[in-house]
């Protein structure tokens, strides 16, 4: 199940961009990393994606930062550098369509997937309210 965490600058970046990143990544990242038949196989529900915005003692060089952490399997492994290229190519697509106006202005963004061993579970209680 990867996990995705974007942090950007809420000075720069307006919630509807938030909202479509939101909308569109879980589905670009399980269609680029995911290998249909395999145990790294991917929907668009197999992702969680956390936004927050940068603190004020953070130091950033970009004002949308994408970290992508999945459990590495040897099928990604190996074309790790095309899946991330493929994710990157279809967020700028995706973002800039419609975009450019009187009033736009440039967003610089990374993208970056990192790909690690790692075990999921879930689980579930049950509890009384208080």
């Amino acid at each position: 199940m990867p996990f995705a965490k974007v942090m950007f600058d809420k000075e720069k970046v307006g919630e509807a961009d938030l909202r479509k990143l939101g909308k569109l990544l879980p589905r670009i990242i399980a269609k680029h990393l995911g290998v249909p038949g395999t145990s790294a196989e991917l929907s668009p529900l197999d992702i969680e994606i956390e936004f927050s915005s940068f603190g004020p003692f953070d130091i950033h060089h970009k004002d949308i930062q994408i970290i992508i952490w999945a459990n590495q399997y040897p099928e990604r492994a190996g074309s790790l550098d095309a899946r991330r290229r493929a994710i990157h190519d279809e967020l700028v697509f995706v973002m800039s369509s419609g975009s450019a106006g009187v009033n736009s202005y440039r967003i610089n963004c990374f993208v970056w997937v990192l790909l690690q061993r790692g075990s999921y579970s879930e689980f579930h209680f049950i509890t009384c309210l208080p």
